[in-house]
């Protein structure tokens, strides 16, 4: 029965959504008066815009990253298998050093809400009150 009861447990718990990781240097600001959003696409940075003021001559960059497993081609990784499809990370960068970081792994092709979720998450942080969009 017990054996029982940790399956079913250990089922659910492998359906839930993934945690967000997080790391935050010493060197964070404490507080930001802009950010440049760098991505490969448009929809991220559109994404990142609707919560954040932005600016393309900040010093501060916020690079957004998404990544898709099934569109590697590297035998390892193929021959290993994935409990994911793929995961986002969102990084501010400032003269080449990263002061945070985080990321979150996904099921799913659709990697625009679970980017958007760490847009949130980074735009909750009480060193962004100055360009967090809702302060409107």
């Amino acid at each position: 029965m017990a054996r029982l009861i940790f399956s079913i447990s250990l089922l659910l718990a492998s359906c839930s959504d993934f945690p967000i990781y997080k790391e935050k240097n010493k060197n964070f600001p404490k507080s930001l008066q802009c950010v440049q959003v760098v991505a490969m696409f448009d929809k991220d940075i559109e994404v990142a815009s609707k919560y954040l003021r932005t600016s393309q001559s900040c010093p501060y960059h916020l690079v957004l990253e998404p990544h898709l497993i099934h569109q590697c081609h590297n035998p390892r990784v193929k021959s290993i298998g994935s409990d994911i499809d793929g995961y986002v990370r969102l990084e501010l960068q400032y003269q080449d050093r990263i002061l945070f970081r985080s990321q979150k792994d996904f099921k799913g092709d659709d990697y625009i809400s679970h980017m958007e979720e760490l847009i949130l998450d980074f735009a909750s942080m009480e060193e962004l009150n100055n360009i967090r969009k809702d302060k409107d």
